[in-house]
């Protein structure tokens, strides 16, 4: 079998300045997500060989407590 998957996902989040150089941030990490495999599976048996393609997507919103609430900070050095 041989294939490969690739993905991607959003973190929305807000970001508050309290002043020029500190920054308070927070996100819901990976609140987003889309998903895509490509797959190829070689099958042998009595009857001979056999070749088989497979793709899926997927996609969603993920709204349990899998997401996960961050909060951080920044600190700027060159303002």
């Amino acid at each position: 079998m041989n294939g490969w998957t690739t993905s991607i996902s959003a973190s929305p989040g807000l970001s508050f300045a309290l002043n020029k150089r500190f920054h308070l941030e927070s996100a819901f990490y990976n609140l987003f997500y889309f998903a895509y495999t490509q797959k190829q599976t070689d099958l042998t048996n009595n009857l001979g060989k056999a070749t088989y393609d497979s793709h899926s997507i997927g996609g969603g919103v993920i709204l349990e407590n899998v997401s996960y609430f961050n909060l951080g900070f920044r600190f700027l050095l060159n303002k």
